[in-house]
């Protein structure tokens, strides 16, 4: 993908909008620029203050995004000719998951969505595990992910809780076949 030009002003700004507001996820994209990733996109505010970041590694996007003061989740996505960064969208804290497993890391999962942590500390490992077959396992884990979050979406008090807990048996499952 060529690179589009980006003012040292425009990604120092953007940066410390994020290092402000979701500093865990603004320590993984530095992170990733100094493990030779590189910022192909850095703006805002725009209207409604939006604001983003995409920093390119390797074969992957990962992408930040803020709306009127409400951070996205840290998103990553395969890096192509296309900047629809939201097509084959996934969080990394679910890469990170799947890599976690893959490599006997602790990792943490309370909930299925108790994704967001140790981001900047295993992002950049989990995207340098995550080549070829590797991303089939996260995609099953995404899949088994999104249809949990489908299904809990009504439950309240022990039937989500109960749900939570079938959701995270079967995403340690997914992890754990092999491709």
């Amino acid at each position: 993908m060529e690179r589009t030009p980006l003012s040292d002003d425009d990604v120092a700004r953007v940066i410390e909008f994020f290092a402000l507001t979701q500093p865990e996820e603004e320590k993984l994209a530095r992170s990733l620029v100094d493990r030779g990733g590189w910022v192909i996109e850095a703006w805002g505010p725009l209207q409604m203050a939006v604001w983003h970041l995409v920093v390119q590694y390797k074969n992957w996007f990962l992408v930040l995004h803020s709306e009127r003061g409400f951070g996205d989740w840290a998103i990553i996505t395969p890096a192509t000719n296309s900047r629809n960064y939201w097509d084959h969208a996934q969080p990394i804290g679910l890469a990170i998951f799947v890599w976690a497993r893959a490599n006997g890391v602790s990792y943490r999962l309370d909930t299925p969505d108790d994704i967001e942590h140790d981001l900047s500390a295993y992002g950049g490992d989990a995207l340098d595990w995550l080549v070829g077959e590797r991303v089939q396992i996260l995609r099953r884990v995404h899949e088994v992910w999104l249809e949990g979050k489908h299904s809990n979406r009504r439950l309240q008090g022990d039937a989500l809780k109960e749900s939570h807990a079938a959701t995270i048996v079967d995403m340690e499952e997914a992890a754990a076949l092999n491709v």
